[in-house]
């Protein structure tokens, strides 16, 4: 289980990375992304991390443990539970997507906490838009994540990219 250039930015600490054009990300109060940082700088949110992983099937694991921990150190642990379902969704996508590309690369993967909400972001180098199955049955192997994803975030979503795209999720931080 390795990850590529594993690391956790905080609000002064911005690696390299090609997440960075996730400013096209559009959502109701959208963050703004910076096209001048090299790494994933969110204006004004408090909080966030950044992972970068190979497109592997380890990938996905460590996405939820980075998930898990981040969300414990910023006292987030009650919506660590869907936040790591919706990560894990996302990210299992992210590396079929990469996966089945001519030259497999990267998935980037960034969480963001402001006072109301909390918000996954995963980048893949696929263009291939996100389309959730169509009517899997009891009984399929796969199919179900895009359903997941809607049923436990409060909103998802993706971006294409001039190099692959964005699929996001939100968890409102106020809801009972």
């Amino acid at each position: 289980m390795t990850a590529r250039n594993a690391t956790v930015t905080t609000r002064n600490d911005r690696p390299p990375s090609p997440i960075a054009r996730l400013h096209e990300v559009a959502i109701a109060s959208a963050p703004t992304w910076s096209r001048a940082a090299p790494g994933p700088a969110v204006d004004g949110c408090p909080r966030r991390s950044y992972l970068e992983l190979d497109a592997r099937a380890s990938a996905a694991p460590q996405a939820r443990r980075h998930v898990r921990r981040t969300l414990t150190r910023w006292e987030l642990g009650q919506v660590a539970d869907d936040a790591e379902l919706i990560t894990c969704e996302l990210v299992g996508n992210a590396i079929a997507a990469s996966a089945a590309l001519p030259a497999p690369t990267g998935v980037g993967l960034v969480i963001a906490a402001w006072p109301d909400r909390l918000m996954g972001m995963v980048r893949d180098a696929s263009a291939d838009r996100p389309a959730p199955s169509p009517g899997s049955d009891d009984y399929a192997v796969a199919g179900r994540g895009l359903a997941i994803v809607a049923a436990l975030s409060t909103k998802w979503g993706w971006t294409p990219e001039a190099r692959g795209k964005v699929v996001w999720a939100s968890i409102d931080l106020e809801r009972p």
